[in-house]
C-alpha cells in the first residue's frame, strides 16, 4: 500500500490527512530518487543544459521534501546520501563556458547590436522542421555574444576537419612530413638487382606519379636495369580497414590505404608502369609484406603537413583529412587506428575543460554518421586556436573565404560578409554547418559555429547561415 489509511476518531469519522514518517514522505522521496536515477540514465549522453536543469531540479525537490518534513530527516540520511551520489553523476557546469541561451548582454554596444540582429534573424527564419545551434564569441576573450542550443550534440559533417586540423597542428606540429620510402635488401652495385625492393607508404595524400618517377630515376642513377627479386609493398602503417566507421556504402568514399598514389590505391601498378617506361625489367612478383630491419634506404619522398591542410580545408578533401587523422593515430608508435586517432583528439578536447564523453570522434573528415559534436565545441576550439600563435598562423589561412575561394567561393559574394568571413563548411544530407571567424565592422574578430540540420534543401541552410554572417559583419 502506497499511502497509510486515514485514521478514524471514536465516532468512525476519518480525520484530516496528516503527513507521517510512516506514510507519505518515504514514498515521495523514493519517487524523487527513482526519477533521478531514470533521468540520469536517459540524459547521460545529452547536452549540458539538460543536465544542469535536471540536476538542479532534483536537488531542489529533495531539499524541499526534507525541509517540509524535518521529522523525517534523521531517518532518511542514507537516502539523502544516495540522492547525492545520483546527482553527482550529472556533469557540473562549473568547468565549462556559460550555457546561457540567447543574447548575452555586455557593455559593448556593437556586440549587443550583433547579438540582437542574430536573434532577429533566427526568429524570422525559424522553421520547426530544423534544428539550429549557434555559438558566437569574441575570438580574443572568449566572451559569448550569442548562444542558442550551443551544447546540442549534432553531426559536424566536414566541420570535423577543423577538429582534425587543430589537433594536428598541436600534436604533429606544422613542420610534420608525410613519407613514402623506397628500400632494398642491400645497396645495388651493378645493373642486376638480385635482392628485393621495398616500398613503405605512410598514407601521403600528395604522393603522385611524379614521385614514383623519382623512385625509378633513383634506380636508373645506380645503373639498375633488371630487378631479379620481388617488390614488396609495406602497408603496416595503419590498420586493414579501407573505409571509415559509419561511412555510407553508396557514397564516393576515399580508400584508406597507406600506399597512395595520386589519391588512389594504385601505387603498385603505377610503379610497374614507370619501371617499364624506363626500360627496367621486373622478374620477381609484386606482393604485400614488411620492410626488414636490415634494409637500406634508397629514396625518401616527403610532403609537408601544411601543403595538405590548405586544400583539405579550402576544398574539403576527405582523403586528405583521413591522412592527417591517421597520422595522429600513429603518435603512439603503433599501427595507426581510428580509435588511436580519436583518443588524441579527445585528449585535446579535454584541455579545453570540455568533456570528451559528450562527443563522438569516428573519423577525421566528417563523413561518418557516428560523429557527434556541438557548436560550443567548435566555437571553443576556434577561440583557443585564435589565441595560439602557431594555430592562428597555420589554421586561419586554410579556411575558405566568403565570396572568394574554396567551398565559400559562390556564397556571400554581394554582402558585407564577402572577404570578412573565413569558415569551414560542413555538408551531409540534411546537415549544413559553418564554423570559423568573422571580422566585425570595427575590425574585431568573432569566432562562431552554426550547426543546422533538418532542412532537405541546401538553399535553406545557406540562406540562414549567410544572413547570420552578414549581420555579424555589418556596421
Amino acid at each position: 500500500m502506497l499511502l497509510s489509511p486515514l485514521p478514524q476518531d471514536e465516532t468512525g469519522r476519518k480525520q484530516d490527512f496528516t503527513l507521517t514518517e510512516t506514510s507519505f514522505h518515504p514514498f515521495l522521496l523514493q519517487l524523487v530518487l527513482k526519477t533521478a536515477i531514470a533521468l540520469r540514465a536517459y540524459f547521460q549522453s545529452t547536452v549540458y543544459l539538460h543536465r544542469m536543469f535536471l540536476s538542479r531540479l532534483t536537488v531542489t525537490l529533495a531539499l524541499l521534501f526534507l525541509t517540509l518534513v524535518p521529522q523525517c530527516a534523521s531517518g532518511l540520511t542514507a537516502r539523502t546520501a544516495e540522492a547525492e551520489t545520483i546527482i553527482s553523476g550529472f556533469h557540473r557546469p562549473t568547468d565549462i563556458l556559460p550555457a546561457t541561451d540567447g543574447i548575452v548582454q555586455s557593455d559593448d554596444s556593437l556586440y549587443n547590436a550583433i547579438a540582437m540582429r542574430v536573434d532577429s534573424v533566427l526568429t524570422r527564419l525559424y522553421d520547426p522542421r530544423a534544428t539550429v545551434s549557434v555559438d558566437i564569441a569574441d575570438a580574443v576573450t572568449g566572451q559569448r555574444l550569442y548562444r542558442s542550443g550551443a551544447v546540442r550534440s549534432l553531426r559536424p559533417a566536414s566541420c570535423q576537419k577543423v577538429l582534425t586540423t587543430w589537433s594536428a597542428i598541436a600534436m604533429l606540429g606544422s613542420h610534420y612530413l608525410f613519407h613514402t620510402r623506397l628500400y632494398a635488401d642491400s645497396i645495388p652495385t651493378d645493373t642486376l638487382l638480385r635482392c628485393n625492393l621495398y616500398v613503405r607508404g605512410e598514407m601521403d595524400p600528395l604522393f603522385s606519379r611524379a614521385d614514383v618517377k623519382v623512385f625509378v630515376d633513383t634506380l636508373l642513377a645506380r645503373g639498375i636495369r633488371t630487378i631479379e627479386g620481388d617488390i614488396v609493398f609495406d602497408d603496416s602503417y595503419k590498420d586493414e580497414h579501407r573505409l571509415g566507421e559509419g561511412w555510407c556504402w553508396d557514397d564516393n568514399n576515399p580508400v584508406l590505404t597507406p600506399l597512395l598514389c595520386d589519391g588512389r590505391d594504385i601505387l603498385p601498378q603505377t610503379l610497374c608502369e614507370e619501371l617499364s617506361r624506363a626500360g627496367i625489367s621486373l622478374r620477381g612478383a609484386l606482393r604485400i609484406g614488411y620492410v626488414p630491419s636490415h634494409a637500406d634506404l634508397l629514396c625518401d619522398r616527403t610532403h609537408p603537413l601544411t601543403a595538405v591542410l590548405t586544400p583539405m580545408m579550402k576544398n574539403s578533401i576527405n582523403l586528405y583529412a583521413e591522412s592527417v587523422f591517421y597520422a595522429l593515430g600513429r603518435l603512439g608508435g603503433r599501427r595507426s587506428t581510428a580509435l588511436e586517432a580519436a583518443a588524441v583528439i579527445e585528449r585535446q578536447i579535454k584541455k579545453l575543460n570540455l568533456h570528451p564523453a559528450d562527443y563522438r570522434i569516428a573519423d577525421g573528415c566528417g563523413l561518418s554518421l557516428y560523429n557527434y559534436a556541438s557548436a560550443e565545441l567548435l566555437c571553443t576550439v576556434l577561440v583557443s586556436a585564435w589565441n595560439d600563435d602557431e594555430q592562428r598562423r597555420v589554421l586561419f589561412p586554410t579556411l575558405p573565404i566568403a565570396g572568394v575561394d574554396g567551398t565559400l567561393a559562390r556564397r556571400m559574394r554581394h554582402s558585407t560578409a564577402r572577404g570578412k568571413v573565413h569558415a569551414k563548411t560542413g555538408t551531409l544530407t540534411g546537415v549544413s554547418n559553418l564554423s570559423g571567424y568573422a571580422t566585425t565592422a570595427d575590425g574585431r574578430t568573432l569566432a562562431f559555429s552554426l550547426f543546422c540540420s533538418g532542412f532537405l534543401s541546401d538553399t535553406e541552410f545557406h540562406h540562414l547561415q549567410d544572413m547570420l554572417c552578414e549581420v555579424m559583419t555589418a556596421p
